[in-house]
């Protein structure tokens, strides 16, 4: 019994308290050398600040958490945005990573593919949203400058991958180029 109160707390603090989870989270920007982008121009998009990464025993709350909220958002529209913002922040977790060791590279890379699968679903739950004649368009200029961002920024990471997993990020880089022409396509 006197743990009961203890339990409620948690799940009130892990549960509650972060309701506002889409695209509104405050953010920090990745500045990339102009020479590792794969355009002309950086993309002006700005990705959210990950919060605990991967590498901290805390993790599984956190995933925990954001899957609860997953499971609960039933709009298609809502859930795009949800998708797009997990997909942003797995990529800025193995940025940090992979800055903070190169050791991390495995799980770093990891945890961008897993970004890149919510990437891949947000724009499927768009295509649904649209069925539904929902107003996309704001979503989907967000798609289209995400995907183009997560493409710089892992054009960005190859000096900080180990050369033992240079293949690994090259098909990361394929999969974002073809999530690209999917983005694009939607614009159409």
């Amino acid at each position: 019994m006197k743990y009961l109160g203890l339990v409620i707390s948690l799940f009130v603090l892990v549960f509650v308290s972060n309701q506002n989870v889409f695209a509104q989270t405050p953010s920090v920007v990745v500045s990339l050398p102009a020479v590792m982008t794969p355009s002309p121009t950086p993309v002006n998009y700005t990705l959210p600040y990950p919060g605990i990464l991967p590498d901290n025993p805390l993790y599984f709350l956190k995933t925990l958490r954001d899957n609860i909220y997953s499971w609960m958002i039933s709009d298609p529209l809502k859930k795009t945005q949800f998708d797009l913002l997990m997909a942003n922040k797995r990529l800025q977790m193995g940025v940090f990573l992979l800055q903070e060791n190169k050791n991390n590279a495995v799980l770093a890379l990891s945890t961008i593919s897993k970004g890149e699968n919510y990437m891949s679903d947000a724009l499927s739950k768009v295509q649904v949203a649209r069925s539904q004649h929902e107003d996309t368009s704001e979503v989907i200029r967000n798609l289209n400058l995400a995907t183009r961002k997560h493409e710089e920024v892992l054009h960005s990471l190859d000096n900080l991958v180990p050369s033992s997993q240079q293949q690994e990020l090259k098909i990361l880089e394929q999969n974002v180029v073809q999530l690209i022409r999917q983005a694009s396509s939607l614009t159409k």
